[in-house]
C-alpha cells in the first residue's frame, strides 16, 4: 500500500519568475524522497510517490505551505495568489516504472480520479483510498481546513512551514529563526492555524493507520 500525490499549480502564471516556487519544490522533495518517487511536468504540474501513506497529508500540507510562501506580494500581508490543488490516492503500486510519471496501480488511478473530480470544482485538496468511510471523514476536514490553508499568508505559510519541517523546535527556536520575539512566533502560529493543522495531520496518521491494519 503507497499514496500518490497528483496535482497542478493554482495561478501559476500570475509569478513572474517560475524558477522561484520550482526551485524551493525541487529542492523540498530532492532532500527526501529517490528521484524516482517524484516529478515536476508540463511545467507546472506534480506527482510524488510516498511509500508510507499515513504520511501523505503530512507532505501534502508541506508542499502546499511551501508553494504559497513564494507567491505573494512584497508585504507578505495579503494571501497569495499562487496556490497548488492536491489529490491524494491511496492504494497498491502494479509497477514502478523509471518515472513516477510511468508507475501505475489503483493509488495512481485514485489519484488520478480524485484530480479531476478537484479540477470542476475550488476545493484544493482531496482523498480518494480504498475506504469510503475513511474518504467521507478525511473530505469533510479538508474542506474545513482549506478555509484557513487557502487564505495563508505568505507569512502564515511560511510559518506552518518551518514548523512541519522542524516539529520539535519550541517557539524561542521559531523566534530565533525568524528573528522576532516569542508572542510575535505565538501571534503568527495562532493565525496560521497551527495546532489545527497539526491535529488533522495526526488524526490522518491514525486513521490511514487503524484501516491499514
Amino acid at each position: 500500500m503507497v499514496a500518490v500525490i497528483t496535482a497542478d499549480l493554482v495561478n501559476s502564471r500570475s509569478i513572474a519568475d517560475q524558477g522561484v516556487w520550482i526551485h524551493a519544490l525541487e529542492e523540498l522533495l530532492g532532500k527526501k524522497n529517490r528521484p524516482g518517487h517524484w516529478e515536476i511536468f508540463r511545467g507546472d504540474s506534480l506527482q510524488l510517490l510516498i511509500e508510507k501513506p499515513e504520511r501523505a497529508l503530512m507532505e501534502a500540507v508541506k508542499i502546499k505551505s511551501l508553494i504559497k510562501s513564494t507567491g505573494a506580494g512584497k508585504s507578505g500581508k495579503r494571501s497569495t495568489s499562487l496556490d497548488i490543488r492536491m489529490a491524494i490516492g491511496i492504494g497498491d503500486m502494479a509497477y514502478t516504472g523509471a518515472k513516477v510519471t510511468e508507475s501505475n496501480g489503483s493509488a495512481f488511478v485514485n489519484a488520478g480520479e480524485q484530480f479531476e473530480e478537484l479540477r470542476k470544482g475550488k476545493i484544493k485538496m482531496a482523498l480518494r483510498s480504498p475506504w469510503p468511510e475513511l474518504d467521507r471523514e478525511m473530505n469533510l476536514y479538508f474542506r474545513l481546513a482549506g478555509v484557513i490553508m487557502d487564505n495563508w499568508t505568505s507569512i502564515s505559510a511560511k510559518t506552518i512551514h518551518e514548523v512541519l519541517k522542524h516539529p520539535d523546535d519550541k517557539q524561542q527556536d521559531l523566534a530565533k529563526r525568524f528573528g522576532i520575539n516569542q508572542n510575535a512566533v505565538s501571534n503568527r502560529l495562532k493565525r496560521a492555524g497551527a495546532d489545527e493543522i497539526r491535529e488533522l495531520i495526526h488524526r490522518f496518521e491514525r486513521r490511514v493507520k487503524e484501516h491499514m491494519l
